[in-house]
């Protein structure tokens, strides 16, 4: 561990002391990392580590600035207590100089973010946002930011992916196109005499690598492990664009900027696990663990196969955890059949057999308040709905459908909506005309996802006050089935056009 920080810092000297060239370049650090939902991940490293990483970096005499790339105020465990509170409160600790958003920083509607972002002693940076209410941003919400630490000034921009209206049923806000935004924002900062634009996004998209080309923005910074994961997209070739590419990642970009020339970058990618924990960072994050422990720290049942929630699995093909969790719901509501989005699984985890399941754990993997719903669909919206479901498999979206009660078969070469090929419900083909009874979330229900075949379907009644929580129904039903064998019985079947 010595060796390693010495190194770091020896690193970091060599570049503050080189010999000044040409016309007096600047030189400063950006540390960048994001995607950090949990406060404690003994598997990746959490904030108690990069507290300790910070303190290494700020020791040093070069300016730098911490930039955050959000995906961390939900979903998670504690989020579903406090709405991503607690996330805050512990970034606040570790004084960030600004903070970007991604989707998930809206997992608990447009007014929570704003209110966390009043909670943040640090601007939170969303560009291309438009609230028609106060016919401004989102309130609490800033479209950029300039930062300047001794001769060095940073401007800091940051966009959310149109997705995010469908995905999260965002009613209030409206997103501005992110060229537009980006292009407005950056002129404002290069008349405020930034030296360098920074823009934070998440979700590759074709906008940035002109962007960068053309010297509206010098430097960007991409979070999103899923989409790392699939390599399903072109890599920019940009030397000064850069990818976070799995948790608990932090990089740290050193500038060379020279005028009249563009910025020069060097990129070390460190592992939070390499650093100790900061004590006082782990006092404060103790805090919340404690309270969870206390919550949910109860045995629920052991399961006697290894058991995969991590996404390139459960948004892709049948699973154990999906068909146990599709069959709870199914003998709680009793109907013909249950069809839920993978993306209400969120613990992307590898369980080896045997594995003792807690609360805790269940609510890490189903960290969404996801209230459970019985409708009333006929076939041909049964259909559209698996059709909408597996539209965006080769992204390895939350929309690919986790199901119980039918089964499907499907060909991902064929055209975005004529993919099935065949639908059963139980021994029967799927008859278009017919009605079935369908359980599934309120989040689907409301269109969700694309799910919008299930819009102003009937809902059938129940005799309970509050429609219970998916977590709930899982915990109950494996409560009362503590040694459960799921198993993979067909339910979702690839087949390509060769076969």
């Amino acid at each position: 561990m010595k060796i390693l920080i010495k190194s770091i810092a020896f690193s970091i000297l060599v570049v503050i002391t080189s010999p000044t060239i040409s016309a007096n370049p600047k030189t400063a650090k950006l540390v960048f990392t994001g995607d950090l939902p949990l406060v404690e991940d003994k598997v990746h490293g959490d904030y108690r580590r990069l507290a300790s990483f910070l303190k290494l970096i700020r020791a040093q005499k070069a300016p730098s600035f911490f930039l955050f790339g959000g995906g961390s105020i939900g979903p998670s465990p504690m989020s579903s207590f406090d709405k991503g509170a607690h996330i805050i409160d512990i970034l606040n600790s570790l004084e960030p100089d600004a903070m970007g958003i991604t989707k998930r920083e809206f997992s608990y509607s447009e007014d929570e973010l704003s209110q966390r972002a009043y909670e943040a002693a640090f601007p939170i940076i969303a560009s291309n946002i438009y609230d028609p209410i106060t016919n401004n941003n989102l309130d609490g919400l800033q479209p950029s930011t300039i930062i300047k630490k001794e001769d060095v000034s940073i401007g800091v921009v940051s966009t959310v992916n149109p997705s995010v209206i469908e995905e999260y049923l965002l009613d209030r806000i409206k997103l501005i196109p992110r060229t537009e935004a980006l292009r407005r924002e950056s002129e404002k900062l290069r008349e405020a005499g930034v030296d360098v634009v920074v823009l934070l996004y998440s979700v590759p998209n074709d906008i940035v690598e002109p962007l960068m080309l053309e010297q509206v923005i010098d430097v960007a910074f991409m979070v999103d492990k899923a989409f790392s994961q699939t390599q399903n997209y072109t890599k920019l070739k940009h030397k000064n664009h850069f990818y976070l590419h799995s948790p608990g990642e932090v990089l740290q970009v050193e500038l060379k900027i020279t005028p009249q020339k563009p910025i020069a970058t060097s990129l070390t990618t460190f592992k939070l696990n390499n650093f100790p924990i900061d004590e006082d960072l782990s006092n404060q994050s103790n805090s919340y663990v404690n309270r969870l422990e206390r919550l949910l720290n109860i045995d629920v049942a052991s399961l006697d196969v290894e058991i995969d929630t991590r996404k390139l699995s459960i948004r892709t093909k049948e699973t154990f955890f999906g068909n146990i969790m599709t069959d709870a719901i199914k003998a709680f509501l009793n109907t013909d059949i249950v069809l839920i989005n993978s993306g209400v699984v969120r613990g992307d985890t590898l369980y080896a057999k045997n594995t003792v399941w807690t609360m805790r754990d269940i609510v890490t993997e189903l960290p969404f308040r996801s209230r459970l719903i019985a409708l009333e669909v006929t076939g041909q919206q049964i259909k559209s709905a698996l059709e909408n479901g597996l539209s965006q498999i080769a992204d390895v979206k939350g929309r690919f459908p986790l199901v119980a009660g039918l089964s499907f078969s499907y060909n991902k070469e064929m055209p975005v909506g004529n993919r099935i090929i065949d639908i059963y419900i139980g021994n029967n083909k799927l008859d278009i005309n017919k009605l079935y009874t369908v359980g599934t979330t309120e989040y689907i229900a409301n269109g969700g996802d694309g799910y919008t075949s299930f819009k102003q379907s009937r809902e059938i009644k129940n005799s309970l006050r509050v429609n219970p929580l998916l977590s709930e129904v899982l915990i109950m039903y494996l409560q009362n089935n503590r040694h459960a064998t799921p198993s993979i019985e067909g339910r979702i079947k690839e087949v390509n056009s060769h076969q």
